[in-house]
């Protein structure tokens, strides 16, 4: 869905720096480089795997994965991973960038678990008893209804590095620790989106209502001003997919549910998502 769409800018805008050079490309040591940084932001509990390594001669690239273990905020461990594509004639100025664009990527994602995961067990509890899947995104599918929700950081978005500097500066910029729904709503560059669609017609009215309560319980937490947008969705005569309801803002403004996207979205918020590195 929009998930989906949101990575495939993303590498669209990457593809856009490759350029032609020497030499395979420096594999990064995440754990050694960004030390500093990931102290600071998971407090030191965390650990991070050697790279395992993919070859694509045909291609003149390597996959590189790695696996990194930290602590919840719930105490709990958790683990997600890092993964990068790299060509063997990147230059330097673009493989810093990806480096960097990287690990905010991975503070930004378990953020994004540790909204998701708030939203499911003080919100979506009181509504539905199906159990929501949080792995860096919201998922629940019901009897003849599904959920999901995902959270972007517009920090990550185009190429501002001041902007990518500041989100990864140890001391001051983001930390997972601690996070949570009011504060990471409150952060004028953070939005999320939530969908409901409904499968059997028959639940419509029981939808719309449990819709409008999430989002007012949702509202009570965050306080204004906030991006969202919220979108109940159904079919029609035709059996396409139609809006029923939404409920949508970028800073607290009301905006267009279905223009509520990524580059609509950072526009507002003054960042330009066609940006891209100089490959000179």
């Amino acid at each position: 869905m929009e998930h989906n769409r949101i990575k495939l800018i993303s590498a669209a805008v990457f593809t856009a720096l490759l350029l032609t050079g020497c030499g395979k490309a420096k594999v990064p040591d995440f754990d050694k480089d960004y030390k500093e940084y990931l102290d600071y932001a998971f407090d030191g509990n965390y650990s991070i795997s050697k790279p395992m390594e993919q070859r694509f001669d045909v291609e003149d690239r390597t996959e590189y994965t790695w696996q990194v273990m930290y602590t919840g905020n719930d105490g709990e461990d958790r683990s997600t991973r890092i993964l990068i594509n790299r060509g063997d004639d990147y230059n330097k100025k673009y493989i810093d960038y990806d480096n960097d664009w990287t690990v905010a990527d991975l503070v930004a994602r378990v953020q994004g678990t540790e909204v998701c995961e708030e939203i499911a067990d003080q919100i979506l509890s009181k509504y539905f008893t199906e159990t929501a899947e949080t792995d860096e995104h919201l998922s629940l599918k019901g009897d003849g209804f599904t959920i999901s929700a995902h959270t972007t950081s517009c920090r990550l978005m185009g190429a501002d590095l001041d902007m990518l500097a500041e989100f990864i500066k140890p001391g001051s910029g983001e930390k997972y620790v601690g996070t949570n729904l009011a504060d990471w709503a409150n952060d004028k560059y953070n939005y999320i989106e939530v969908f409901f669609a409904i499968l059997d017609e028959s639940k419509t009215e029981e939808l719309t209502e449990k819709f409008n309560e999430v989002i007012s319980d949702y509202k009570a937490i965050t306080k204004d001003p906030q991006t969202y947008c919220f979108k109940l969705e159904g079919k029609d005569s035709d059996d396409s997919w139609v809006t029923l309801a939404s409920e949508c803002k970028v800073q607290g403004k009301d905006f267009d549910a279905e223009n509520f996207r990524l580059s609509n979205v950072a526009e507002e918020l003054g960042i330009d998502t066609d940006t891209y590195i100089d490959p000179d």
